[in-house]
């Protein structure tokens, strides 16, 4: 009932609290083992949990890993993706957006609004941003229905064109996502 996956995420499906606990358990000694047998060293510290329920808070579990307690986390990122308990990935996008303004935030430096770098020489510089936020965009896609995730990536490519156009804050979104040559993120994550 417990699957190894990837980069060594132990995976359990289990009904009950105590059937997870034996089950994880039972995982986590046999992947100690063979890491012992194959010489390898288990970061103990460097392990988290998650519980992928969106149901109710579970404070009491703990596993042991060697002479180290694991408790379960709200959330954990793995692979580059920040994975939340309810698998709404709305802590990853907001993660992925702020990483996208500080990169127009230090772009913008190079490129003032008055006597700035050509409308060319911007959108390759807006690149950066635009390859930066759809990161991993199939395993996030479907969080664009949540209203607040799209609202969060609307307002950070909106940044990113208004920066290229030479526009004014009061240009919509839309607008000026076309005047740059920008698909939106939204479209972006669907593809």
């Amino acid at each position: 009932g417990v699957e190894l996956v990837c980069y060594a995420a132990v995976v359990n499906a289990a009904r009950t609290q105590e059937q997870m606990l034996e089950k994880t358990d039972e995982a986590l000694i046999l992947v100690r083992e063979w890491m012992m047998k194959n010489r390898q060293k288990l970061a103990a510290d460097k392990t988290t949990a998650i519980l992928l329920n969106n149901k109710r808070k579970v404070n009491h579990i703990t596993f042991q890993i060697g002479n180290t307690t694991c408790r379960p986390e709200e959330t954990v990122k793995y692979l580059g993706i920040t994975v939340d308990r309810g698998m709404t990935m709305s802590r990853h996008i907001a993660e992925a957006c702020q990483k996208g303004v500080r990169t127009i935030k230090s772009l913008s430096a190079l490129m003032p609004n008055v006597r700035g770098r050509t409308a060319n020489k911007r959108r390759v510089l807006a690149m950066a941003t635009q390859s930066i936020v759809p990161y991993r965009a199939p395993i996030w896609a479907a969080a664009i229905n949540i209203k607040t995730c799209r609202n969060r990536l609307e307002k950070t490519q909106r940044t990113m064109a208004l920066r290229i156009c030479f526009a004014y804050r009061t240009v919509s979104a839309d607008a000026v996502l076309v005047l740059a040559g920008l698909i939106p993120f939204r479209l972006l994550a669907r593809r």
